[in-house]
This record gives C-alpha cells, structure tokens and sequence, in this order.
C-alpha cells in the first residue's frame, strides 16, 4: 500500500513519520496477536519526504502576483462579472481598519477596491519549492499561484481545470511576467 502524508509549517518531518510508523506498526501487532497468519510480515519504507514551505506575502513580487490575479479575475473593477462568480478561486472581503496607505493592507498584500486575493496555505509541500528558493535566495522568491479550485481534485482519479481558471491563470502568469522587472529592479 502507498500513503502520502502532507505536513503544514512548523510540523517535523522526522516526528510525523515516526508517529506514523509507529501508529500502523501499534495496529499490525494488534491485528496479528491472535496469531492470524505467522507469514504476515510487515515493511515500512518512508520515503521521498519534502519539507514545508510558506511563502511571505511581503514581498515586492508576492504584491505583484496579487495585483496581477486582481486584474485577471475582473477584482480590479474592470470585470464586475467575475468579480461576483462564487466559484471562482478568490474572495472579496473588505479591510476590517483603514489601509495605511491605499496600496497596503493589513497582510502587507496590496489591495485595489478593497478586493483582495484569499490567502490559503495549500500547497506547501512541494519538494522543489523550498530548495529553489533557498537556492536563489536572495535574487528570488517563491510564489505559488492559484489557478484552480478545491473541487478540481488535484493529484486525484479525474483531477481537472476549468477552462476559465485555466485561462486567467495564463493571464496572471502573463501579468506578473510582465511587471515582474519593474518589481526587481525597485527592490534592488
């Protein structure tokens, strides 16, 4: 059998995959104790495990990818359509006090009409993620940009994307490609 575990921050690798092991080989005893079948064995291989990641949402470039996925998604105030599609991948909420200043909010993410894009921790145990951004560091960040829905089942039987998020996913990559020197350079 195959299990995938995913750990969030601040979980340890090593204390979740001893808990585990532990966990399934506490059960196997209880199940074979009544001696069942003496040739029931059982193996247990941990393996490829990936550390969490965790963006920060301060960055110059982590702003421009929420500016880019306003714009995308009509959130801007371009497309009011869009914008009041329940099932779309983000949500409009208003800041709970006056922003600072009209670009920032209390995430430090920048907002445009009070619109911002939902911040979810998903997808943080990409085991390229981290190594890539400690790689580069510091010339680069790791953003992760959402593109399709909870429903879609991703790495699931049937895993999809509607053709909508698929498309305004290209735009956000096209966006945040676009501005994305502007972005470096001030923050050189």
């Amino acid at each position: 059998a195959s299990l995938s575990v995913r750990v969030v921050p601040d979980q340890s690798l090593d204390d979740i995959a001893a808990g585990l092991r532990a966990h399934i080989e506490h059960v196997f005893a209880e199940c074979c104790a009544g001696g069942v079948d003496e040739a029931l064995r059982l193996e247990l291989d941990v393996q490829p495990v990936a550390q969490w990641w965790l963006a920060d949402p301060s960055t110059p470039v982590y702003r421009l990818a929420a500016e880019a996925i306003r714009q995308a998604w009509g959130l801007d105030g371009s497309d009011d359509t869009a914008a009041a599609d329940a099932d779309t991948a983000l949500a409009r909420s208003e800041p709970e006090h006056e922003p600072e200043s009209e670009s920032d909010d209390e995430d430090g993410v920048a907002t445009s009409h009070g619109s911002t894009p939902l911040l979810i921790r998903e997808g943080g145990s990409i085991p390229a993620v981290p190594w890539l951004e400690s790689f580069f560091a510091p010339h680069a960040v790791a953003v992760n940009l959402p593109m399709g829905q909870s429903s879609d089942n991703a790495h699931l039987a049937n895993e999809r994307i509607s053709i909508e998020n698929l498309i305004r996913g290209r735009d956000v990559v096209y966006r945040l490609l676009d501005g994305i020197a502007d972005v470096v350079d001030t923050a050189a």
